[in-house]
């Protein structure tokens, strides 16, 4: 997710920490500031990863190593730890060494909320390192999400004291309304759901407590959330139907989802096919309706749905209410295979790549992600390698290619 629904998720979990920790009646404990601050810190630190990400091999390292060790329950698991460890120690611990305890325990918990918003984008992560190294992928909301936003600015624009600041979370909450009437990516459906979730939101904050606007904030990010999970595994499931009724020769490997921003009728796709065989693989990408008889994909704005590098092969679709493809990408699975094992630096880029293609250029091999791959220029996730490469990348990544899972 992006750093904004990182930042608000934790503003909202340190408000509400502080206000159960005070219910309790317990003297002493974090201040709301110091709750605050420790889970916002929590919610963002993660993704400090670009530090190291960057040090390792320019061409192939910050994939691998973006939502990398830091993104891991076992980076979660050491901040809980430490605390507990430090407390045990101390023989007569003081409220200053219990205060730093209970702040380093919310900072930890701030780390498995990062992990767990992280999940919900197609970019994906691999959360249980060192146990299990598999890339996980939840396929459920696009990484920057307004509704998310609508759902948790209004607390804290009614919590906020300073006049300056809270007018410019203002400025931003109808700002977002107004643009999902104005971009281009919005439906007229999608603009409505989300002006009607933030007046919605708005209006119910007026005689709630200042706890309960963050739970109310919380909760309705919680229902979008889910919102977009149903509506992505109707898709899934419906296009895994259409594929075994039409195309028996082929066996659909995995479907790639990702939602339109504030817009869970539309859903950019991209299914991963194999010939029986097993010769052959095919990367169909287009656009898809999760409710085709409410809201038609003709209705869905084009939003990247652009071509980039990736040869294109034109795909005829019957069900032109439900899907309509961008085209078809195919792919020699033996080759890619090959060169998986005997070149380095594609070998490197398939630790991270979902729906990989090959460009033949001659001496020289484009390789790129199709999840990416929307304008001819090259992309972070495009790159080209001579065919005949004896250097290796040195990523010391652990990661397990997606493509072992074909």
């Amino acid at each position: 997710m992006d750093n904004v629904t990182h930042s608000l998720v934790g503003i909202a979990f340190g408000e509400l920490w502080h206000h159960y920790r005070r219910g309790e009646g317990r003297k002493g404990g974090l201040s709301r500031r110091a709750a605050v601050i420790a889970s916002f810190a929590g919610n963002n630190v993660p993704d400090l990863d670009f530090i190291y990400a960057s040090a390792t091999d320019a061409k192939v390292g910050y994939l691998l190593h973006h939502r990398g060790h830091t993104h891991t329950v076992v980076f979660g698991a050491l901040m809980l730890l430490l605390p507990w460890l430090y407390s045990r120690l101390a023989k007569k611990p003081s409220q200053k060494t219990l205060n730093w305890c209970e702040g380093t325990f919310v900072f930890g918990l701030g780390l498995w909320l990062h992990i767990l918003l992280d999940s919900l984008n197609s970019y994906g992560v691999h959360p249980f390192w060192p146990l299990n190294n598999q890339w996980y992928y939840l396929d459920t909301l696009f990484i920057l999400e307004p509704l998310a936003w609508v759902a948790l600015l209004p607390a804290l624009i009614f919590a906020t004291k300073n006049k300056p600041l809270r007018i410019s979370f203002g400025i931003c909450f109808f700002g977002i309304i107004a643009a999902s009437w104005a971009m281009p990516y919005t439906s007229w459906q999608a603009a409505g759901l989300t002006t009607l979730l933030a007046l919605g939101v708005w209006f119910s904050h007026l005689k709630q407590t200042r706890a309960r606007r963050f739970q109310t904030g919380l909760a309705v990010f919680g229902a979008v959330v889910g919102l977009f999970f149903a509506a992505g595994r109707r898709v899934e499931f419906a296009y895994a139907r259409k594929l075994k009724a039409e195309a028996p020769n082929r066996t659909l490997t995995e479907t790639i989802l990702s939602p339109l921003p504030t817009n869970p009728f539309c859903w950019m796709i991209i299914s991963v096919e194999q010939e029986k065989d097993g010769r052959s693989y095919f990367l169909k990408r287009g656009l898809a309706a999760a409710f085709p008889s409410l809201h038609p994909v003709a209705k869905c704005p084009a939003f990247r749905n652009d071509s980039g590098v990736a040869p294109l092969h034109e795909v005829l679709e019957t069900d032109n209410r439900a899907y309509s493809w961008l085209g078809e990408y195919r792919g020699d699975l033996g080759l890619l295979r090959q060169l998986q094992q005997s070149h380095c630096y594609i070998g490197g880029f398939l630790e991270f790549a979902r729906a990989p293609f090959l460009v033949d250029l001659g001496d020289n091999w484009q390789i790129g992600d199709m999840r990416f791959d929307f304008r001819s220029r090259l992309a972070f996730s495009r790159f080209t390698f001579p065919k005949l490469s004896t250097a290796c990348p040195h990523t010391d990544s652990p990661w397990v290619p997606p493509l072992n899972r074909w």
